[in-house]
């Protein structure tokens, strides 16, 4: 039985061709051969098969044996994708930084952004957490404080002063996670919203925890000032 379709679409997952990824895939098979027994077993058009086979072993996923005619091995298959992970990696490096150059986001100018759907409004409070640099401001329910807790955790490490309020609606102290002896702790029967400040340029509100709510969680992000002073004015008055 063959190399499966699954196992050769993980390759092209790696960024290799069609091409590439049978041929490889038929060298695990044969242990070594031609390139004629590889486009034979493979399916590649010869003409194709050395462009192929020489990229191959520019990623380090084949060897050759010089003679007539040329052997082609394969590389063993865990060798193989360590290598195509580690080059996946600096491919990735590399796109970021360029990305994040380029990134829109970044500009100066005020916004005012919604963001929908439960997950991606604690994705996004994750990340504003991690962005802190020397003040966080956060009201939340004990339900979505163990959700981002080691995020917090991390931050609670740096020289950040952190002001947590957390919703208990009537729970147990126990109900609260032990957190970092730093943060500022004020327990509260209730909040209005999810409320989050990052260093009074970034804020967020989000429904994720009025009472009475049924509905999907939608909140706000905004970098607009001040938008940013008056969800800290909650914070100054508690």
């Amino acid at each position: 039985m063959g190399v499966s379709d699954t196992a050769r679409e993980v390759l092209k997952r790696y960024g290799l061709s069609e091409y590439e990824s049978k041929a490889y895939a038929t060298l695990v098979e044969l242990g070594a051969a031609s390139v004629r027994e590889i486009c034979r077993v493979a399916g590649i058009p010869q003409p194709r098969a050395y462009d192929t086979l020489s990229k191959l072993e520019s990623k380090g996923l084949v060897e050759t044996q010089d003679g007539r005619p040329t052997i082609y091995r394969a590389v063993p298959p865990k060798v193989a994708f360590d290598r195509l992970e580690k080059g996946l990696k600096a491919q990735t490096v590399i796109a970021v930084e360029e990305f994040a150059s380029r990134y829109g986001g970044e500009r100066s100018r005020a916004d005012m952004w919604t963001i929908k759907g439960e997950a991606n409004i604690i994705n996004k409070i994750e990340e504003m957490i991690n962005s802190v640099g020397e003040q966080l401001l956060l009201a939340v329910p004990t339900g979505v404080l163990e959700r981002i807790k080691p995020t917090l955790d991390k931050v609670a490490r740096k020289d950040v002063v952190i002001k947590l309020m957390v919703s208990q609606r009537g729970k147990s102290e126990a109900v609260i996670p032990q957190l970092d002896d730093s943060i500022r702790l004020t327990r509260k029967d209730d909040i209005p919203a999810i409320l989050v400040v990052v260093d009074s340029n970034q804020a967020l509100i989000s429904s994720g925890c009025i009472s009475n709510y049924k509905g999907p969680w939608i909140s706000v992000w905004t970098n607009e000032l001040s938008f940013v002073e008056l969800v800290s004015i909650f914070f100054a008055s508690h």
